[in-house]
């Protein structure tokens, strides 16, 4: 009943607008009617005292609408986290599924060559038995992992990490990657660092690394043609 502009309509306006929109509003009138005092939820109150009022009454309205206000505020935070952390999650699983393939598809070609080559020496089985065991090893501790729902909710996936030896794993992604760079009549070329390199990471995500990159040069090179591995040593650990 303010001159002017009444209640509704500034209820109304401070509604509309996005910087104060989620401002809780409460109505102290005394517009008692039934239709009134709907007309005011209509507009956005949340709550609305007649008069005359008691004060102990209307700051206890006020301390309730305050805190659930910052109630609101804290579930919508949460939610927006648990949005990023499910978002977080689908990409990790994508990932995981992508890392999966080279692996599997590793152990499947050793395989059929431990079965149908007949004149594999004993140091050759041991060798293609041993990257078996390696590429299934590292598949286990990427599932492990990926079992590990809590770590993946809370967004801490654990890495152990330690010093490794980047021309040794280089080496050995490349030893496994050459079965598959013959059938496409590819040179795979490994030239290692003159001197040690070691850096400081998870063993096993550092190979899954290793695995795309040279995976995916075989990949996309052309029959007949070379790929060059070179690890180069800038800094001494």
């Amino acid at each position: 009943m303010m001159p002017g502009m009444d209640g509704y309509q500034i209820c109304q306006t401070i509604k509309s607008n996005p910087a104060t929109k989620d401002i809780p509003i409460i109505f102290l009138t005394a517009k008692v009617r039934p239709d009134e005092i709907i007309l005011g939820f209509q507009y956005g109150a949340v709550d609305y005292i007649v008069k005359p009022f008691n004060s102990e009454e209307l700051l206890a309205r006020v301390n309730t609408h305050i805190n659930l206000k910052s109630y609101l505020q804290q579930i919508e935070q949460k939610n927006k986290k648990l949005q990023s952390l499910n978002i977080e999650k689908n990409e990790l699983l994508g990932i995981a599924a992508h890392d999966l393939k080279n692996p599997i598809y590793n152990i499947a070609m050793l395989a059929k060559v431990l079965r149908d080559e007949k004149n594999l020496s004993c140091d050759e089985i041991y060798e293609f038995s041993q990257d078996i065991v390696i590429t299934a090893e590292r598949m286990l501790d990427l599932i492990r992992k990926l079992l590990d729902v809590n770590a993946i909710e809370e967004g801490k996936i654990n890495f152990s990490m330690e010093h490794v030896d980047l021309i040794e794993l280089t080496s050995l992604i490349c030893d496994m990657y050459r079965e598959r760079a013959a059938i496409k009549d590819i040179q795979l070329h490994f030239n290692p660092a003159e001197d040690n390199c070691f850096v400081y990471a998870d063993r096993n995500a550092a190979l899954q690394i290793l695995d795309n990159l040279i995976s995916n040069s075989i990949k996309y090179t052309y029959l007949g043609t070379n790929v060059y591995v070179d690890v180069i040593n800038n800094h001494n650990f």
